[in-house]
């Protein structure tokens, strides 16, 4: 179905909802087709003797969230505020989403992705971690001008999220980005570190 939407529209989005209270990883899932979203339980294989899809699954899940706990405290001392300042925000309820994008290619003769300032966005959480097998993810930078990520599948991205932009008061921004679509197939694995749903972040008192 993602193959015959229009050129440049994202493919299919798997998302895996996680979170520590669940007792088990991904009692949601999210399918994504070209913006249109359909969920329902995940349906994780009766029987997986050979490959541990869910034990996986689930164990990546709990070692990207850790990354991102860590994350967070490091760039909370680097910001001048105590380190567990974003710990407040976080229960075993934390909803925190680990997502495989997959990006048909762009028929050809069409352009790839859009241009300009469309289809920038940003995180609402702490951090967006990315992971690309080929070149895909776009930023602005302070200028505004749109930057190329050229990193490889063996390193990861970190996007700041608009969490910092609040405890802040906006001297830090969180990053806008893009996924462009090209003219060959590629994947996008993220993990976006989210605080609790409802979570009112204020500025520090050192950045009022």
């Amino acid at each position: 179905a993602a193959q015959g939407e229009e050129p440049g529209a994202r493919g299919l989005a798997l998302q895996v909802a996680g979170n520590k209270g669940a007792g088990i990883l991904g009692k949601h899932s999210c399918l994504s087709i070209a913006g249109g979203t359909h969920a329902s339980a995940n349906r994780w294989p009766k029987e997986d003797p050979i490959f541990n899809f869910q034990q996986d699954l689930e164990e990546a899940w709990e070692l990207m969230d850790t990354v991102g706990e860590n994350l967070a405290k490091g760039v909370s001392s680097m910001l001048g505020i105590p380190i567990d300042t974003f710990s407040a925000f976080r229960s075993a309820s934390t909803h925190s989403p680990l997502m495989l994008l997959d990006f048909p290619a762009c028929p050809t003769g069409t352009k790839a992705g859009p241009a300009g300032s469309e289809g920038f966005v940003t995180e609402p959480g702490l951090f967006l971690i990315v992971n690309q097998t080929k070149p895909t993810l776009q930023i602005k930078d302070h200028q505004g001008r749109t930057c190329e990520l050229r990193v490889g599948p063996e390193r990861f991205i970190v996007i700041i999220g608009e969490a910092f932009a609040k405890i802040t008061n906006g001297a830090v921004p969180a990053t806008k980005f893009r996924f462009n679509a090209r003219n060959h197939h590629h994947q996008v694995i993220c993990f976006a570190s989210r605080l609790d749903e409802g979570a009112e972040v204020k500025a520090h008192e050192l950045y009022l």
